[in-house]
């Protein structure tokens, strides 16, 4: 299911946490493995990235990110799956494979994969235990379930994401990172350990338990 190459190849690059959230890297990075991802899902191989619609996705991720920002010094495990389910909510509603109607299947497929590659990617930099993240089996019931619930709420991917990926999903408010349970946890941790005069930061260790 990840393109292994990439994942390798992206979390050994310098400060590739900080990069992701950049444009720059993005439009270099994004389309060749959303191209090769749709190829591997059946697509013709000359399907193009519409970037425009890319550039829409991505800037409305960013802003998202920007409002739970401060999450991440909580759990930065945790935030990493958040953000990478905010990601896929963001391009399944920009739609940036060019295809036809008939292959959204296909389409959701290779947005999929190239999130979970990334997740992959930025575990790997945060030094977390690798974990064996993979989507259902297509025509499978979870597939069509995950098809169905996205196509009538793309907000829905994050809780999927989750599930995909040994996390505790938020069916209810998936897009409430304070709701998730590492974060829940952290913040518990946080406000007990103020209590106590002894305030500290709360590490990744909370998702990386949770996910292994």
């Amino acid at each position: 299911m990840l393109d292994l190459d990439t994942v390798k190849r992206w979390g050994a690059q310098a400060l590739f946490p900080e990069s992701i959230d950049r444009w720059m890297w993005c439009r270099k990075e994004l389309p060749p493995l959303l191209v090769h991802s749709a190829i591997g899902a059946g697509v013709a191989p000359t399907v193009q990235v519409d970037m425009q619609a890319l550039a829409n996705a991505f800037w409305s991720w960013v802003s998202g990110l920007e409002r739970d920002r401060r999450f991440q010094s909580l759990d930065g495990l945790d935030f990493a799956h958040f953000a990478a389910g905010q990601l896929l909510c963001q391009l399944l509603r920009a739609r940036p494979l060019q295809l036809p109607t008939g292959q959204r299947h296909e389409a959701v497929f290779a947005l999929s994969r190239t999130v979970v590659t990334l997740l992959a990617a930025w575990r790997q930099a945060l030094g977390a235990t690798p974990l064996a993240m993979q989507l259902p089996e297509r025509h499978s019931a979870p597939w069509a379930s995950y098809l169905e619930n996205v196509a009538e709420d793309p907000a829905m991917a994050t809780a999927f994401l989750d599930s995909f990926t040994g996390l505790e999903p938020v069916w209810r408010f998936p897009m409430m990172i304070r709701e998730r349970p590492a974060m829940r946890r952290a913040l518990k941790a946080r406000h007990d350990s103020a209590q106590d005069g002894h305030p500290r930061r709360i590490g990744c260790g909370a998702a990386r338990d949770a996910a292994t």
